[in-house]
């Protein structure tokens, strides 16, 4: 199969006219779940507040404005056939752009910050975009595009849990996130519900070579900072461990985090607290912590010069 050549230009367009369309059309599955949930409705407030949802999906389609004020962060899931080369431009950058003239010539809500935390600066122009790739055979690229509201993202809830847990303790946890959750999302809402290692595809490669990875001299220090909220025992911090592995983090980082997670979390510290003295819980929370980074950084430097 020959090398098939696609210009920026073109995946740009194409990811400005998906974004107008998810803001501004429902889906036909959407809408026909509203007219059903109406016609089955027994309660006339229920009835009420369908009837207005749909005619708000209609106006919305015909006139092309957003369906919603929350108009989301833009989220793609690519099929990137191993054929393609994308002329004029990298495959990243024209997704921003597209996303970057969508909201801008849509007048869709920027609502993408550059920091969650800190700064919270809004970059403007709603990227950069979530952007899941996986690389497929073929001369073909598929992109399924989405604005995850942030109301929904806000009321999204992760959960590391042990095999001891089982289906109704996942189901539970499924359910009590739902209630908690209540009216906060806007309607129509939509349950998505993912089991598995997800943390592979959640923690950025950049992040963890930046923060975990060798060039960091405090990465040891901070992956222990980090395990102290957590808690799980040592079997529940594998999969997280396999995750930062494979992502590039250094063995005596991820060492590190587990034995922080392990030996000082807070929940475990908390329980201590009431056994034993304040100066003894601090003599063990300073032994534990100098000897978890000692650790690490042993492990980091075996790493460097044998492997």
């Amino acid at each position: 199969m020959n090398i098939r050549q696609i210009k920026a230009e073109t995946v740009t367009q194409t990811v400005k006219q998906l974004f107008l369309d998810c803001n501004y059309f429902i889906g036909k599955d959407i809408m026909t779940a509203l007219e059903n949930a109406r016609e089955n409705e027994k309660s006339e407030v229920g009835k009420s507040v369908l009837t207005q949802i749909i005619e708000n999906d209609k106006l919305a389609a015909k006139e092309e404005v957003p369906l919603c004020q929350d108009t989301g962060m833009a989220i793609l899931f690519v099929e990137y056939g191993d054929k393609v080369v994308i002329e004029d431009g990298s495959f990243e950058d024209a997704v921003n752009e597209g996303v970057r003239q969508a909201y801008k010539d849509g007048y869709l809500r920027k609502s993408v910050v550059n920091d969650p935390v800190f700064d919270r600066l809004n970059t403007k122009d709603n990227t950069p975009a979530m952007n899941h790739t996986k690389n497929v055979s073929g001369d073909k690229i598929k992109i399924t595009a989405g604005g995850k509201g942030f109301g929904s993202e806000n009321m999204s809830a992760i959960k590391m849990i042990t095999p001891s847990y089982g289906i109704d303790g996942v189901k539970k946890f499924i359910l009590d996130t739902v209630r908690t959750a209540g009216p906060n999302p806007c309607p129509p809402i939509v349950v998505g519900v993912g089991i598995g290692a997800v943390i592979h595809n959640w923690i950025p490669e950049s992040w963890i070579e930046a923060v975990l990875g060798g060039n960091n001299p405090f990465g040891v220090v901070l992956a222990t900072l980090v395990g102290i909220p957590m808690y799980a025992d040592i079997f529940g911090t594998i999969p997280v461990a396999e995750a930062l592995l494979y992502k590039g983090a250094q063995l005596g980082t991820i060492l590190s985090f587990m034995m922080a997670v392990t030996t000082l979390s807070l929940p475990s510290l908390i329980m201590l607290r009431k056994a034993v003295k304040p100066k003894l819980l601090a003599l063990f929370i300073g032994i534990c912590t100098i000897g978890i980074i000692l650790v690490g950084y042993l492990f980091n430097a075996f790493q460097f010069l044998l492997i």
